[in-house]
């Protein structure tokens, strides 16, 4: 009896060191595929654009052409998209700013995932705000990525915001110099004539109320701005002081007017750029 229960007790020890080893096999063989799933990752930063910066990185990790890109992203749809877009901008800001672990599927499927998250962020976003403005979640977004772009630095979101939210209501034209840069494809540190007068329904110095569609990836910050209410009903202007990095905010045009001027001539002096020159804001100027 003795002996039958040491051969007992032995294949016990033996059953139990092979189902630990099966056990750790498998747990190395679930972390060696979940490893192959994963084929890069996707840096997405506050301002970044399809065109300009995120194609040519999806480009590259799906080992795509980037037209091919273009035209998967054009299939895609969400309910923050507006209804007039057709081409791949109809992905524009939905991407989420963040570093995304690149999933090894087919590029749609994983634009599905960051659509997801955009519709997820927008919901939680939304649901903490109390008293919303009354811009539809399209618009909201819209408005987002304009924030998002006028304020290079990450700062003052709720005055830009409350900007163009003042011009809104008064049924005029928006004119920000993004929506201009945003149409010609191309960004300068000061706006020529000629530029404004682009005929794009991007281009808010050419057609009413917001752009048709969103410029950039945009914060949680700018969304949040884009959906409260304005926080001084008298401003109406505002710029970018380049060499500082600061913004200054006016309900007066006279000293706005004024003021700015002042600003492009100490840009003319000291920057190293001309303030024509076609340049990447983000690079140069972004937080």
């Amino acid at each position: 009896m003795r002996k039958i229960h040491l051969i007992l007790i032995v294949l016990i020890i033996i059953l139990g060191i092979i189902a630990v080893n099966i056990s750790k096999n498998k747990g190395q063989s679930a972390i060696t595929q979940s490893k192959e799933q994963i084929i890069g990752t996707l840096e997405v930063k506050n301002g970044d654009q399809l065109e300009r910066d995120i194609i040519p990185r999806l480009a590259a990790s799906y080992n795509l052409a980037p037209e091919e890109v273009k035209g998967i992203l054009a299939s895609c749809n969400s309910k923050l998209m507006a209804s007039g877009l057709d081409d791949f901008r109809k992905m524009e800001g939905l991407i989420p700013v963040g570093d995304h672990q690149l999933i090894k599927k087919d590029l749609k499927e994983q634009l599905a995932v960051f659509i997801q998250l955009s519709e997820s962020r927008y919901d939680k976003i939304s649901s903490t705000i109390t008293d919303k403005n009354s811009l539809a979640p399209v618009e909201g977004v819209i408005l987002a990525s304009v924030i998002q772009a006028e304020g290079l630095k990450g700062e003052y979101y709720q005055e830009i915001a409350s900007v163009f939210l003042n011009r809104l209501s008064k049924g005029g034209l928006l004119q920000s110099c993004v929506t201009a840069e945003y149409a010609l494809g191309y960004q300068r540190p000061y706006l020529t004539i000629d530029d404004t007068l682009i005929e794009s329904p991007y281009n808010t110095y050419y057609t009413n109320g917001l752009p048709t569609g969103p410029i950039c990836s945009f914060s949680e910050e700018a969304l949040k701005a884009a959906l409260s209410p304005s926080i001084d009903p008298a401003l109406t202007y505002f710029y970018f002081d380049y060499i500082t990095g600061k913004m200054s905010f006016y309900a007066d045009y006279e000293t706005f007017n004024q003021e700015g001027l002042l600003t492009m001539e100490h840009f003319e002096a000291e920057s190293p750029v001309g303030k024509f020159e076609k340049i990447n804001k983000q690079e140069l100027y972004g937080k």
